[in-house]
Formats: structure tokens, sequence, C-alpha cells
């Protein structure tokens, strides 16, 4: 039977505390995994073909919140009709999402060659052949993915959030293990059947927990009356978010046409930027967007302008500090990371360069979260889809004019004029 909805206060609580924990371990073994990766391969040929497949995947991997962006309130008014009614809305959800995903999967492994001149048309042949290789292997994780999604989403409406959390864990472990173990023999490919691998184990996992707390069992129906809805409002939630994923696919495809290696040196540098980003940010954003959106509901906008003055004012005060930390103290913390390995004192500098410009972005960014989730809680939703298609037009036409100019800094320069 399906849990109620209230839970007692005390479970709640360890939830959360559990909840913290694990994303923080979760942020680190990933931290370590990108730096461990780094090491193995430096910047090369190899990386920007992996990198490659990561813009295909998150773009195409994200197909998945089309469908399910708002199944978790959509789940709870169903449940209102009985532990039944909410049994058949998540199997026929859960089946709608693996045939979607699965045609996905079919049709990147169909088009793979298409996909990866569209994303990234400057790659030298080896890169292109191995990109090539991965995606074949890649493009069916975004099947598990996606089921991992659909029975996470089920057990957080259920009020379970720290044992799909704890699942995450796997992705990076098994990465990590992979970059020692087999990546030595059987090459970068090797990660690829790894992410594979945690994919289904992930799905497996979460599938199995959802049926002991439960008691759904698979059926043959594909139907319930709430999917045309869930696709509807989903799709409408969603639609910034498509339009932003351009935004990834541009850059990468301008940065296989500076040189070999550039792919690499600015992913690594944009992950070290949303890391501050998200470190940030993210915990206080949660709160600022459920409280403004107590604010707006009941129309006590001096509130949000409150509200909105103070966390940004304080926002702001910690970007500048953490700003003036990477400026001091980068450069040496790279060095340690990575000096040593595969990285040359050539790219660290390089890096360390786009980082600096990038620091503006993140500045904004830390204005621009505050700002957009007032829009968003107003359910002005064509005035977000509006924003992310201004951003990424003005990210091509200057990278158009001045990528042959800067260069790989040109990456990092265009991300200041964004709206």
């Amino acid at each position: 039977m399906l849990q109620k909805f209230k839970i007692p206060l005390t479970r709640l609580k360890k939830e959360t505390l559990v909840l913290s924990f694990i994303t923080g371990l979760i942020i680190f073994l990933k931290f370590l995994y990108q730096v461990l990766l780094g090491r193995a391969f430096g910047i090369s040929w190899q990386l920007d073909a992996l990198f490659v497949n990561v813009a295909i995947l998150g773009f195409f991997g994200a197909s998945g919140d089309y469908l399910v962006s708002l199944f978790i309130p959509i789940f709870h008014e169903v449940k209102r009709e009985g532990d039944k009614e909410a049994h058949r809305f998540f199997d026929a959800v859960l089946k709608w999402s693996f045939i979607f995903s699965l045609t996905i999967a079919f049709l990147i492994r169909f088009f793979d060659s298409t996909l990866i001149k569209i994303v990234a048309a400057g790659l030298s042949e080896r890169s292109f052949l191995l990109a090539k290789d991965l995606l074949g292997i890649f493009a069916f994780s975004i099947v598990f993915l996606n089921i991992q999604r659909v029975a996470a989403l089920t057990l957080n409406a259920l009020n379970y959030y720290s044992f799909p959390a704890f699942v995450r864990l796997i992705y990076p472990s098994l990465n990590i293990l992979c970059l020692f173990f087999f990546v030595p023999r059987y090459g970068i490919k090797s990660l690829a059947f790894t992410a594979l691998g945690a994919g289904a184990v992930s799905a497996v996992v979460l599938i199995c927990f959802l049926c002991r707390k439960t008691c759904w069992n698979i059926t043959l129906c594909f139907y319930h009356k709430k999917i045309p809805f869930l696709i509807k409002r989903s799709l409408q939630m969603s639609l910034s978010n498509i339009i932003w994923g351009f935004r990834d696919i541009i850059v990468k495809n301008f940065a296989s046409r500076i040189g070999e290696g550039a792919i690499s040196l600015f992913y690594y540098a944009e992950r070290i930027i949303l890391a501050f980003i998200y470190t940030v940010n993210s915990s206080v954003v949660r709160v600022y967007y459920s409280r403004i959106s107590q604010f707006i509901s009941s129309l006590r906008w001096d509130k949000v302008e409150d509200l909105f003055k103070r966390l940004v004012r304080l926002n702001m005060a910690v970007s500048f500090m953490i700003s003036s930390a990477i400026l001091l103290f980068l450069p040496s913390v790279l060095r340690i990371l990575f000096l040593g390995s595969k990285f040359s004192a050539s790219d660290i500098n390089t890096i360390t360069l786009l980082v600096n410009i990038l620091l503006i972005y993140f500045i904004i960014v830390s204005f621009e979260n505050y700002l957009s989730r007032i829009v968003i809680v107003a359910r002005k939703m064509i005035v977000v889809a509006l924003n992310a298609f201004l951003g990424v037009l003005i990210l091509f036409v200057f990278l158009l004019a001045f990528y042959k100019i800067y260069g790989v800094y040109s990456l990092s320069l265009i991300h200041i004029s964004e709206p």
C-alpha cells in the first residue's frame, strides 16, 4: 500500500539530514572523478570526443523532463483518488517514458554521425571516430536514466528522499573504479560501458525499492487519463530548458573549430565555475523559491521585494569574496591537482584565464537566479523562454564574430554578454 502523504516530523528531519550528507558526498565524488579523468587523459582529443558525447546526452537525456517535469504534483492529484489509481498512473508513465527514451536512443544510434557533426563539426578525424564509437554505447544509457527519473520522482512524492539520492552515488563511484581498473587496459571506451552498467544497476535498484515500499506491480496498462495533461504541462515547463539546451551544443561546435583540446579546456573551466555557482546559490535559492511562492500566492509583493533585495545583497557579497579567493588561489590549487599528470603548465594557465573571465558570469548568475525565480513563480514562462532564446542567440552571434580573433578565450567572453 502507498505511504500516507503525511509522515512523522522526526523521519522528515532524518531524511533531510541524510540527504544533505549524501548530496555533499555526491558533489565530492563527481569532483574527484573529474580530477582523476583529467589526470588520466589530459587535454586531449580523447576527452574532446568524450565531452561531445556528454553534450549530446545532456541534450537528449533531458528529453525525459518533457514528459515528467510536473510528475509529482499530478501524482498527488491522482493519489487522492486512491492508491490503485496512483499505481496505474505511475505504471503508465513508466512505460511511456521507457518507449520514448528507447526511441530516442535508437534515433541517436542511427543518426550518430550527423549529430556529432552538428555538435562538433571541427573535430579531428580520430576524435570523430572515437566519439561515434562512444555514442553507440552511451545512447542506450538514456533509457535507464529516464526509468530512474520516474522511479525517483515517485519515491520523492511518497516522501522517500535519501534512498534515491543514495542510488546516485553509484555513477561516480563506478566511474572512479573504472578509471583505476579498466581504463588502463581497455581505454576510454570502458567509461561508456561503465555508464551503461551503472544506469542499469541504478534503475533496477530503484524499481525494486519501489516495489518493496508499495504494492505496485507491472501491468499491461499503457494509458491513464492524466498522461496527456502531464505531457502538455511538462512541455510548457521545459520549454526554456529545451531552448537553453542548444547553448552547450553551440559552444561545443565552435570549440571544435578552434583546435584539438579546446573542448576539454573550456569544459574544465566551466565545471569549476558551475561548481561555485551550485555551492553559493543552490541551497539558498531553494529556500528563497519556497518563500516567494508563499508571498506571491498571497499577493504580498512588498515581502517579495524586501526578501529579494536582502538576499541579493548577501549573495553578491559572498560572490565577490569567492571570486577574490579564486583569483588568488586557483592557479596554485590547479597545479597541485594536475601537475605531474598529463596536464601541462600551459593547460593549467589557460584554464585559469578562462575561469577568471567566467567570474563575471558567476556574479551575473548570482543575481539572475533570484530574479528568474520571481518570474517562474509568477508563471510567466514565456518570459523565461524568451530570455533563454535571447541568451542562445547572443551567444551564437558573439561566437560567430569573435571565436577566430580570441580563440578559446572567446568561449568565456561571450558568457558575459548573455542575458
